[in-house]
C-alpha cells in the first residue's frame, strides 16, 4: 500500500509541475534526435524529481523502494553567447578539451574509477595550459607545476571524486624517449612530459546555464586542417563544492559527461567510423591547365576506438589496393581522374560506395567499389553476402536486371553484366550495383552502371535522378564532401 501511495504522489507532483511551467509561458524540453530529451535548449523549463531518502536516487527509483517524500526541482535554461563567455565559463574549456583528448587517446569514456584516465586528463591539461594563474612552467621536454594546482585541476575535472588516486606505476616509467609521462622534481613538483597534440583543437558549440546554478557545455575535438569532428561531449557542471573562495582556480566542477551526438556515442562503444584518408579537389590546387582542375580525390577510411576490431584492417587493405592506389596513379597529359565517395551509415552498417574513373574516356561510366561493415556481427561484409541478405541468387538478380533493362526506353544490346557490390539503404532495402556492357543503336559499346533495389524490384540508372546514393541519405562529413561541385 505504501508503494502505491508514493507513486501517486510522484504522478501528482509531475502534473502540478507541468501546470506551473505552462503558467510561465514555457515549454517542456523537446525530444531530440539523440537521447530522449535535449536539456540544452534555450528558455526551456526542466522538471526533475529527487528523493529525500538517498542521494542521487531518482523519483522513479525511490518509488520502487517505497519512499514517500519526493522533492520537485524546476529550473529554466539560458543559452550563453559563445563570443562573449564569462571568464569563469571560459576557464572550463581547457578542462573539457583535456578530457576529450584523453578519451580519444585511451579509447574510453569519461570515468573517475580509473587512475590511468584521471592522470591522463591532468597530463593533457597541464602541457596545453595557457592560463597564467596556474603558474605552469613550460620547457622543451616537460611542463612543471605545483602539486596543489594538479589537485585543483583533478577535482574540477571530476567533481564527484572523493580522493585523488596515486599515480599509476606505468606513468612513472620511462617511455621510448627515455622520459616518463610524469616525474617528481627535486622541488617535489610534478613534471609532465610534453606531447604533440597534432592538428586538433577544441570547439565550443553550446553553453547553457540553469537557474539552479548548474551549467552544461558542449565541447568538440576537431581537426584544424579539415574541420572534421573526432568526438563531441556535453559536460555537466555545478559550482565548485571544495573551494568556494574568490581565489579558487575554477568556479565550476564537472559532474558528468555524455556524448553530444550518435557519432561520438558509437565511437566510444567501439563501432567503426569513416574518416577522410585523402580529400583533394583539382580546383583547390590552383591548377589552371583546364584538366587537372577537374580532378577529384575523395578516399575514405575506417577507424575504431577498439584495437584490432575484426574486419577494419581487412576493409582498409581493400581501400588501399582498389581506391587509394588508383588515386596515386599518374595520368596522361590532358587527362584527370575522379574518385567520388558516398558514405551511408544505416542502422546496422557503416559503409560507403566509391566510383572511380579516368577522363576523358569513350563515354563509359566510372567503375564502383562498395565497402560494408556489419556493426551487429562486428565483421567486414563480403560482396557475395548480398545473395543471402536479399534471399535471391546471383542468377535471379541478373535476370531481374536484364528484364527491366530490356523493357526500358533506352535499351540496347547487352553483351555482359557484372555484379559490383551493394549498399544497405536506411529503409533496410538493398541497392545492388551492376555494370552492363551495352552496344547502342549506333553500334558503339559502352559500360553503364545500373542499380537494382531489392525488395522493391526497381531498376534505375546510377547517374540519373537520385544518383548513386540519394544525397539526403549520405552521411555529412565534416567538412562536407562536395563531390567536386564548385557551388
Amino acid at each position: 500500500m505504501r508503494k502505491r501511495y508514493s507513486v501517486c504522489i510522484i504522478l501528482c507532483v509531475i502534473m502540478v509541475s507541468f501546470a506551473l511551467g505552462g503558467c510561465g509561458d514555457k515549454e517542456p524540453a523537446q525530444k531530440s534526435t539523440f537521447g530522449n530529451v535535449d536539456p540544452m535548449q534555450d528558455g526551456q523549463v526542466l522538471i526533475g524529481l529527487q528523493s529525500d531518502n538517498e542521494e542521487g536516487e531518482t523519483g522513479d527509483q525511490a518509488a520502487e523502494e517505497g519512499a514517500v517524500t519526493v522533492n520537485t526541482t524546476m529550473k529554466t535554461s539560458k543559452k550563453l553567447d559563445l563570443e562573449d563567455l564569462p571568464p569563469a565559463v571560459s576557464d572550463m574549456i581547457g578542462l573539457c578539451d583535456a578530457i576529450n583528448l584523453a578519451c580519444v587517446d585511451l579509447h574510453t569514456a569519461y570515468r573517475q574509477d580509473k587512475p590511468e584516465f584521471l592522470w591522463k586528463c591532468a597530463h593533457e591539461y597541464i602541457i596545453n595550459c595557457t592560463d597564467k594563474r596556474l603558474g605552469v612552467e613550460h620547457v622543451a621536454d616537460y611542463s612543471e607545476v605545483y602539486p596543489r594546482v594538479v589537485d585543483d585541476v583533478l577535482y574540477s575535472m571530476f567533481g564527484k571524486l572523493r580522493e585523488i588516486p596515486q599515480l599509476p606505476k606505468e606513468s612513472l616509467e620511462s617511455g621510448n624517449d627515455g622520459m616518463p609521462d610524469v616525474a617528481i622534481s627535486t622541488e617535489l613538483n610534478y613534471r609532465f612530459r610534453s606531447i604533440d597534440r597534432g592538428t586538433s583543437a577544441p570547439e565550443v558549440r553550446r553553453v547553457t546555464q540553469y537557474s539552479d546554478g548548474t551549467m552544461e557545455m558542449e565541447v568538440a575535438l576537431t581537426d584544424t586542417d579539415t574541420g572534421e569532428e573526432t568526438v563531441s561531449f556535453i559536460y555537466g557542471m555545478r559550482p565548485n563544492t571544495r573551494d568556494t573562495t574568490t581565489s579558487a582556480l575554477f568556479y565550476y566542477e564537472i559532474t558528468g559527461v555524455r556524448p553530444a551526438d550518435k557519432l561520438t556515442s558509437d565511437k566510444i562503444e567501439g563501432t567503426p567510423f569513416l574518416f577522410e584518408k585523402k580529400r583533394l579537389y583539382g580546383n583547390d590546387t590552383g591548377a589552371d591547365d583546364g584538366t587537372g582542375v577537374n580532378s577529384i580525390d575523395e578516399v575514405l577510411y575506417y577507424a575504431s576506438f577498439s584495437d584490432n576490431l575484426p574486419g577494419v584492417d581487412e576493409l582498409n587493405a581493400r581501400i588501399d589496393d582498389e581506391i587509394l592506389a588508383y588515386s596515386d596513379m599518374p595520368v596522361e597529359e590532358g587527362s584527370w581522374h575522379e574518385i567520388i565517395s558516398y558514405p551511408l551509415t544505416s542502422y546496422g552498417y557503416v559503409q560507403f560506395a566509391a566510383t572511380f574513373g579516368t577522363f576523358p574516356n569513350n563515354g563509359d561510366d566510372p567503375d564502383i567499389r562498395c565497402y560494408n561493415y556489419d556493426k551487429e556481427n562486428e565483421r567486414a561484409v563480403d560482396a557475395g553476402d548480398i545473395f543471402g541478405l536479399c534471399q535471391k541468387s546471383d542468377s535471379e538478380l541478373k535476370d531481374a536486371v536484364m528484364s527491366h533493362y530490356s523493357n526500358s526506353a533506352h535499351a540496347g544490346e547487352v553483351n555482359g553484366i557484372t555484379y559490383k557490390g551493394f549498399i544497405v539503404r536506411r529503409d533496410n532495402s538493398f541497392d545492388i550495383f551492376y555494370m552492363l556492357n551495352i552496344t547502342d543503336a549506333e553500334g558503339e559499346g559502352h559500360n553503364r552502371l545500373y542499380i537494382y533495389n531489392s525488395p522493391s524490384d526497381i531498376l534505375r540508372y546510377a547517374f540519373d535522378g537520385s544518383g548513386v546514393i540519394p544525397e539526403d541519405e549520405q552521411d555529412v562529413m565534416k567538412p562536407p564532401l562536395t563531390h567536386g561541385r564548385k557551388d
